[in-house]
């Protein structure tokens, strides 16, 4: 899967993880554009559940009695894969999580995830969770 036309150079930013979860969220979408909501539900399912650290840790960690994980995981995904088309909220969200890497570091997860916060993705925003608190109980 190639996403060379939606980010140009930034795609080198990217590390091996974020592309896979982009590609993920990419066959994991329920239109045909990839929207920060596609991105955070990969962001999930990528999770590693045996790292100490991990998205879907970390969310069941700042909100244990949401379901936003559960409803995010038991989603269909569309059939048809076609070219990468990103919608306009996943190209800020990129955008703050390249600023979040720093001007010489990979784009993580964390940063992805981060970034999903700082746009305001409604899932996020409706569990109340932001960017300073994902980066702090990251940090614990």
């Amino acid at each position: 899967m190639d996403f060379t036309s939606c980010l140009g150079p930034g795609l080198l930013r990217l590390s091996p993880i974020s592309l896979a979860t982009l590609i993920l969220a990419w066959r994991l979408r329920d239109v045909d554009e990839l929207r920060g909501r596609d991105l955070l539900r990969a962001l999930i399912a990528i999770s590693n559940q045996l790292e100490d650290k991990n998205v879907h840790s970390l969310l069941g960690q700042l909100r244990p009695a949401n379901r936003l994980v559960d409803s995010l995981t038991n989603r269909v995904a569309r059939a048809e894969l076609g070219d990468p088309v990103l919608a306009a909220d996943t190209y800020r969200v990129l955008d703050v999580a390249l600023r979040e890497a720093g001007p010489e570091g990979l784009v993580t997860n964390l940063d992805l995830l981060i970034g999903l916060a700082e746009v305001g993705q409604e899932l996020l925003v409706a569990e109340g969770i932001t960017a300073d608190e994902i980066r702090r109980a990251w940090a614990s």
